[in-house]
């Protein structure tokens, strides 16, 4: 039993750091130059909420680091100094 236990153990442990640097090293996903593209054609048009803690669907807000408008879910992350799309780049959960 006792082998059984150290396989499944190990094995459980070596996906879960896998996985772990798989999150941690893949490119998080920068705002494109497409989205960039749209703010400047809406000019004043496009309607941008202020940030907030809480998810606001379908709204693009401002950025408090950049000073620049973001696409919904996007965030600005400290350690990249940038807005990413996909901020569980650095998460180790």
């Amino acid at each position: 039993l006792a082998p059984l236990f150290r396989v499944l153990f190990n094995s459980a442990w070596a996906m879960g750091l896998w996985s772990y640097h798989q999150a941690h090293w893949c490119d998080p996903g920068a705002v494109p130059d497409r989205w960039h593209r749209f703010v400047r054609a809406a000019g004043d048009t496009l309607p941008i909420a202020p940030a907030r803690p809480a998810w606001q669907p379908g709204q693009a807000t401002l950025c408090k680091k950049c000073q620049a408008p973001r696409p919904e879910r996007a965030h600005h992350c400290v350690l990249c100094g940038m807005c990413v799309l996909r901020m569980d780049h650095h998460c180790p959960w």
